[in-house]
């Protein structure tokens, strides 16, 4: 589970560095980066993703109701 979440828009280098200073931290699903590093999943929903991604199968097999860096896309 993430330790903090963040609502900032800004540039790299301060995302970077609020990743650096607050580990476990990760962006708010609104404000996440196009090119989000590293596995973007786990880190907009953690050690939920897994159960999240049981729900998606089960209510949406599919997959009809999709979005970018939404759980299942």
């Amino acid at each position: 589970m993430r330790s903090a979440e963040w609502s900032i828009v800004s540039d790299t280098s301060t995302i970077a560095m609020l990743r650096e200073k607050v580990p476990g931290s990760a962006p708010c699903y609104n404000h996440h980066q196009v090119d989000e590093p590293g596995d973007w999943g786990t880190e907009l929903w953690g050690t939920n993703l897994p159960r999240l991604l049981r729900i998606k199968e089960q209510y949406d097999p599919d997959h009809r109701f999709n979005c970018w860096h939404c759980v299942g896309y």
